[in-house]
């Protein structure tokens, strides 16, 4: 298989490689945006078997994300710039700090 380049640090690898532990960088996921692909996506008479826990998962996700901003542990934070719970992460927000971001990302990659 042909090797990549990790578009965060460079580090050359193969797709079967790719976990967790080969780049922490690599790996985001938009939390609100997948949240709303889940409830507008169930479409069928039990929506509400999954509508309602997303819904409370998301709620939980928001007061997570505030008290880590109080914590303010590194590590935490960069967590939650990965997982899009911070708005300064959130490319789709006004508040959205790419450079920021990268700080806090590079905080914990060192």
């Amino acid at each position: 298989m042909a090797e990549k380049n990790c578009i965060q640090c460079g580090k050359e690898f193969e797709r079967r490689e790719l976990n967790e532990n080969s780049c922490p960088l690599v790996w985001r996921v938009h939390t609100p945006n997948l949240i709303k692909e889940i409830i507008e996506g169930t479409n069928s008479k039990d929506a509400e078997a999954i509508t309602i826990p997303v819904r409370i998962m998301n709620e939980l996700l928001v007061k997570v994300g505030e008290r880590a901003s109080k914590i303010d542990d590194p590590e935490l934070n960069a967590l939650m710039c990965r997982l899009t719970i911070y708005a300064i992460a959130d490319p789709q927000d006004k508040n959205y700090n790419p450079k920021l971001v990268k700080k806090i990302l590079d905080k914990v990659k060192k």
